[in-house]
């Protein structure tokens, strides 16, 4: 009898069992398809859907030399946009616009400058298994170099200079469309007859579209 009845309880929770997943519709397995795919392959998945990558991005740094008694100061906020198009499924190409503004304080003078930098960049995506997407990218360009010296009002120039730089970063998918991009970039330029390096870190976000 407990034999029996122990079959008949093992019997029933497996009809029972057979008649829920029959009820799962077909929009709902669909829906866990996509979103499986969202989560192993989320590059892939963007890349086969947007070509468009629209970005921004801000970054502040604040340099401070010491000589003698005296201390220079340099503060630089950099403001880039860019608008990148996918050539392939891990590769962009990216046209990007560049501010800087620089203000520098030393004993009793002040002043300030700018630079434009416009640049060209390939983007290297690397495919994961996660929402998040190392990359890479390299770059070259011009920058104009317009500067007013407060100490000398009316001693202006612009300068137009090649540049390069070089960096990598990562883009953390919060949805589908919507990323936030942090990067590292190694910039270099010339300045007078010497070289000037400048790394910079930039937080962001990107739009794809």
């Amino acid at each position: 009898m407990r034999k029996a009845l122990f079959y008949f309880i093992f019997l029933t929770y497996f009809v029972f069992y057979g008649a829920f997943l029959s009820q799962a519709s077909p929009e709902d397995e669909a829906e866990k398809d996509i979103l499986t795919t969202i989560e192993e392959q989320p590059l892939k998945t963007q890349a086969k859907k947007y070509k468009w990558e629209l970005s921004t991005a801000a970054s502040l740094s604040i340099n401070k030399e010491k000589n003698g008694p005296y201390r220079f100061t340099e503060t630089v906020i950099s403001i880039p946009f860019r608008i990148a198009y996918c050539i392939d499924k891990n590769l962009e190409i990216e046209p990007e616009i560049n501010y800087w503004s620089e203000r520098w304080d030393y004993r009793i003078y002040h002043g300030s400058d700018w630079k434009l930098f416009l640049l060209v960049n390939l983007v290297a995506n690397f495919n994961t298994s996660h929402r998040i997407v190392p990359f890479v990218l390299l770059g070259a360009g011009m920058m104009k170099f317009p500067e007013e010296s407060e100490i000398e009002p009316y001693n202006e120039w612009v300068e137009t200079k090649f540049c390069l730089h070089a960096g990598a970063g990562l883009k953390l998918f919060a949805t589908k469309r919507v990323a936030i991009r942090v990067e590292y970039r190694l910039m270099g330029y010339s300045e007078n007859t010497e070289y000037d390096f400048q790394h910079k870190i930039f937080t962001g976000i990107s739009l794809f579209f």
